[in-house]
């Protein structure tokens, strides 16, 4: 069903790395929790989605477990949290990204973090702030909802694309 259980990839040897630097502990139940997560990329999954995946793998685990890897996940830079209508959702960290969330639909698309240096560039030598990590959600209308003019009408201070 997932791609889950195996020999330990490159991928999850880089990370048992990178969790172990952070004071982590790699145990089994991380390993399928964050497995999981890599399976469903690029989409971003709830922890109850998480916890069900991987209870669907039959590896006995509870939400706790699942929201305390998760956290170790994000903590040691593996994955990101997504503050979006309703639960926390996350997903791979890299490669380094941002997002765009569909403020009719719902519909998230990753924007590739290059895209933004610019931006990013200029807010340090605005600000003075040396900036260490960014979490950027863009909110507008995807392109499927902006042919929808009963559902979304473009402000007329905006001038088409």
């Amino acid at each position: 069903m997932y791609p889950v259980f195996g020999a330990p990839t490159l991928l999850d040897r880089q990370a048992l790395a990178q969790l172990q630097r952070h004071g982590f502990r790699c145990t089994a139940g991380r390993i399928a929790t964050l497995r999981v997560l890599l399976a469903a990329a690029p989409a971003h999954l709830t922890i109850g989605e998480v916890h069900q995946r991987v209870t669907e793998l039959g590896w006995l685990t509870d939400n706790t477990v699942v929201r305390r890897s998760l956290r170790a996940f994000t903590r040691a830079g593996l994955t990101h949290a997504l503050a979006i209508p309703g639960p926390l959702a996350y997903g791979p960290a890299t490669p380094p990204h941002h997002h765009a969330l569909c403020a009719t639909c719902g519909a998230l698309t990753d924007i590739p973090a290059a895209m933004l240096t610019a931006t990013f560039t200029a807010a340090q030598t605005a600000t003075g702030y040396q900036l260490t990590h960014s979490g950027l959600t863009l909110t507008g209308h995807c392109p499927t909802c902006q042919t929808r003019p009963t559902r979304y009408q473009r402000p007329s201070h905006i001038p088409p694309s």
